[in-house]
């Protein structure tokens, strides 16, 4: 990307510089034919000087020698008067007086005919352009000059009151003109190009910044060419309100999408919360100053622009350097780019003052400055494409690493799942008698419940074992298969269902690791009935009796960590022929729905309108029934439910 965008913008702006040198050498040749003059400056504070008493009683005016190339009276309200008295007397050619500062208001020329009586020809950007002298962007008056009678020039103003004012010979101007027109068209040539070069990069990268830049570079363009005249000349000849107008407009229309365009490309939203709350109020002064200069008087709207739109560069430049100090990279080219604005701004103000000399870089300073700014903003831009590029690429190749190693993570609990799944019950050899079913559902992959079921056929006796482990996941299923290991022996005390609870609190006490494990035993002597039950904090067994009655095995105990000495609470009943008895997790009772909790009384009731079922279709219908009560799909515990039905001795 970087080369791609680089090379062309390269390529192009040392050309363009290579070519306005040397269209400036040429009319640096071409301004040796211009008419030497001397300039006389009067000072108008009320306006009521009239050519007439300037021309009967010249000594009550006292016109000072002007000490400026270009005399500069920034915003005044006062009439300034000019005197031009031509040191050589020239030729009978025909003369043209050039005043080439298009913003001025009003223009009137005072010159002498053949008998020596004075007309006035007038023109400005208050008038219609038709009205010129000769159709042009700046004001060129025809001179019909055969003595060395004096020309005066009124100028009155609501902009700055510049009169870079110069007398030629036809010939030499047109020469002159020529030359410097190819440097405009160069320099309104490469504002387009850039405007549509990076408005196609914004067609294929969809970034918002290469959007503002190229509204930025189209503000500018049109600032140019109204600040330059040529917007009069050849887009609004016949609107000259706008045309006086245009000059504030475009100027604060591009500050606004200037700094629009540093919040984007800076992105100090992210980076500052306050500086983007700053940003965001100067960029709505900003608008506001754009509609202002279509309704406010004119004076106040351009005396606004002078004092904000500094402001607005100082400003962006702040905000540059606070996200190179953030080590944003781009943020080198886009500094860069506005302090060579600032520079080349300052130096033409600086010749405008006289303070500095004449020379390529100092009259032409917007104009140079612009198109450095514009090509370092667009390498900004580059240079900003190419990192985040880079930071994807490199976030796309960290993704595929993760992927690859979620992937093995996941072959490696659906192993552990497999393995986990190994370990509940299988097919055991159970007696006529006896009716068991389960059903287990783990939250994540695997799970932290166990259940176990064995069957003594020596003593026709049944052991039926359930125990939760708190969290979920890997840790919880390790906890679990700990538990597992220590139920290998457990066939050896079937009948001792406190003793189990004790020998799996000594097996594990001190590996738990902060987990804790609730665990029930029951056991059932088949030819009996007789059921003794051993919990350690889990919930209570529940037995649905032959005749629908529900009931619960209560009992309180306390569940086995690291933390606390174990308390194991017991339970005797008897079963008859078809009771049902029950194990499961607090996933049951603990269901929520809207903040409600189903609780044991809710339990409790639902297996009273279901005490006929089956233990397998019973499994399914309180699994069935948590997932409708909670509205979820996949629940937030692990499921467990173990129901054994007991039918009597064979």
């Amino acid at each position: 990307m970087k080369q791609k965008v680089s090379k062309p913008i390269i390529i192009l702006f040392f050309l363009s510089i290579l070519s306005l040198s040397a269209a400036y050498a040429s009319r640096a040749e071409a301004l040796q034919g211009s008419v030497p003059f001397n300039t006389g400056i009067l000072k108008d504070p009320s306006g009521t000087v009239h050519i007439d008493g300037l021309i009967s009683v010249p000594s009550a005016y006292k016109f000072m020698p002007s000490k400026d190339d270009i005399p500069n009276f920034g915003y005044t309200s006062s009439v300034i008067w000019f005197k031009l008295d031509m040191k050589d007397k020239p030729d009978n050619e025909d003369l043209l007086l050039v005043v080439n500062y298009p913003p001025l208001d009003s223009i009137d020329l005072y010159y002498p005919d053949d008998q020596g009586n004075y007309k006035v020809k007038t023109t400005g950007d208050l008038y219609p352009f038709s009205q010129r002298d000769i159709p042009h962007r700046n004001y060129i008056f025809n001179i019909h000059q055969k003595n060395r009678l004096p020309l005066f020039i009124k100028v009155k103003s609501e902009s700055q009151i510049q009169m870079p004012v110069s007398l030629w010979h036809s010939s030499t101007f047109y020469a002159h003109d020529r030359i410097e027109n190819l440097i405009f068209g160069m320099y309104f040539g490469i504002l387009i190009i850039m405007a549509m070069y990076n408005f196609f990069i914004y067609i294929s990268t969809k970034e918002n910044a290469y959007a503002f830049y190229v509204l930025y570079v189209l503000s500018m363009l049109f600032f140019q060419l109204s600040q330059s005249g040529f917007a009069y000349e050849f887009l609004w000849p016949r609107h000259q309100w706008w045309a006086n107008r245009s000059h504030p407009f475009w100027t604060a229309t591009a500050a606004f999408w200037g700094i629009i365009f540093g919040i984007s490309f800076l992105n100090i939203k992210n980076a500052s919360r306050m500086l983007f709350l700053a940003a965001c109020g100067m960029s709505s002064i900003l608008f506001v100053l754009i509609i202002a200069s279509l309704t406010v008087p004119y004076h106040l709207s351009v005396q606004t622009n002078t004092v904000l739109v500094p402001l607005n560069i100082i400003f962006i430049v702040s905000l540059g350097f606070y996200m190179m100090y953030r080590r944003f990279r781009p943020a080198r080219f886009f500094i860069m780019a506005w302090l060579v604005y600032m520079v080349f701004i300052i130096a033409h103000a600086l010749n405008r003052s006289g303070l500095i000399p004449r020379s390529f870089i100092s009259e032409y300073g917007p104009y140079i400055g612009s198109v450095i700014e514009i090509t370092l903003l667009a390498f900004a831009l580059a240079d900003r494409i190419n990192i985040i590029k880079a930071e994807k690429e490199e976030a796309d190749r960290t993704l595929l690493i993760k992927q690859k190693e979620q992937e093995a993570i996941n072959r490696e609990l659906l192993l552990a799942r497999k393995i986990q799944e190994s370990l509940l019950p299988g097919r055991i050899p159970l007696p006529p008698g006896i009716d068991i079913a389960y059903k287990y559902v783990p939250t994540s992959t695997i799970g932290g419940d166990f259940i176990d079921i064995h069957y003594r056929e020596s003593m026709n006796d049944l052991g039926l074992f359930i125990c939760d482990v708190s969290g979920h996941g890997v840790p919880a299923a390790l906890t679990a298969s700990m538990v597992k290991i220590v139920m290998n022996m457990w066939g050896e005390k079937l009948d001792d269902p406190v003793a189990i609870l004790h020998m799996i609190d000594t097996s594990i006490k001190n590996k738990l690791a902060g987990n804790f494990i609730t665990a029930q035993v029951c056991h059932l002597n088949i030819n009996t009935g007789a059921l003794f039950i051993a919990s350690a904090g889990h919930p209570s067994s529940i037995l649905i009796r032959n005749d629908g009655t529900v009931e619960q095995c209560l009992m309180r105990g306390r569940f086995i960590s690291d933390a606390f000495e174990t308390k194991i609470s017991t339970c005797k009943k008897s079963l008859n022929h078809g009771d049902k008895i029950l194990l499961y997790s607090d996933c049951i009772i603990e269901a929520q729905s809207n903040g409600e909790l189903l609780g044991d009384c809710g339990f409790l009731e639902f297996l009273g309108r279901n005490a006929d079922l089956a233990p397998d279709p019973l499994c399914r219908a309180v699994y069935d029934f948590i997932r409708s009560f909670t509205g979820l799909e996949n629940l937030e515990d692990d499921f467990t439910i173990l129901i054994a039905q007991y039918r009597g001795p064979e």
